[in-house]
């Protein structure tokens, strides 16, 4: 179905406190309870980010995006397979030449805003993650767990694998974007 990302943060955490960070960067949390993913946290509280959309998908996160078990191998060189199909279709040479040459840049170009689009959302988290976890902050400790839900948020049941502990520093985006589905990352101010 699709990724989600929920933030785990101590039961007495102020609400309030934390709306007010997450309104400034246009983050909120989803009303939804799984106590049976709940229940695995000493007396933490279960959150649900709410994504872009209406339904809080995370699909296409930064966190997460290069773990190894996300990476794609290298793209295969398809041009010679196209230039194959095109040339049997009854293209010219040059035609063949210019649509490959269009496809290639077209290619570049999404990669690019791709790139661009993982950069400023890497750099949002890494401000939330400071703001939420500074002097006038909403909690010393907060939690970030990934996981592709297959079913109903309120209903899936999944263990946690284990918990890393992470210190709010300047090494955070590399494990922010080696992020592992279903491992909890405690992050913390110290």
């Amino acid at each position: 179905m699709c990724h989600f990302i929920s933030v785990i943060m101590p039961v007495d955490t102020s609400l309030s406190a934390a709306k007010a960070i997450l309104d400034k960067f246009h983050m909120a949390f989803l009303d939804v309870d799984n106590q049976f993913v709940e229940q695995q946290f000493d007396g933490d509280r279960l959150f649900f980010l709410k994504g872009d959309n209406e339904d809080a998908c995370h699909c296409g996160t930064v966190l997460g995006r290069d773990h190894p078990e996300r990476l794609v191998g290298p793209r295969a060189d398809t041009s010679v397979a196209d230039f194959r199909k095109l040339k049997k279709k009854g293209w010219s040479q040059s035609k063949i030449e210019r649509a490959l040459s269009q496809k290639a840049q077209t290619t570049q170009r999404h990669e690019k805003e791709r790139a661009q689009k993982y950069e400023t959302e890497m750099q949002k988290w890494q401000e939330f993650l400071t703001a939420s976890l500074s002097e006038t902050g909403f909690c010393k400790r907060l939690g970030l767990l990934l996981h592709f839900y297959s079913g109903s948020l309120s209903d899936e049941q999944f263990r946690i694998k284990r918990t890393e502990r992470l210190p709010l520093s300047a090494k955070l985006e590399s494990s922010l974007l080696t992020m592992e589905d279903d491992v909890l990352y405690m992050i913390s101010a110290r």
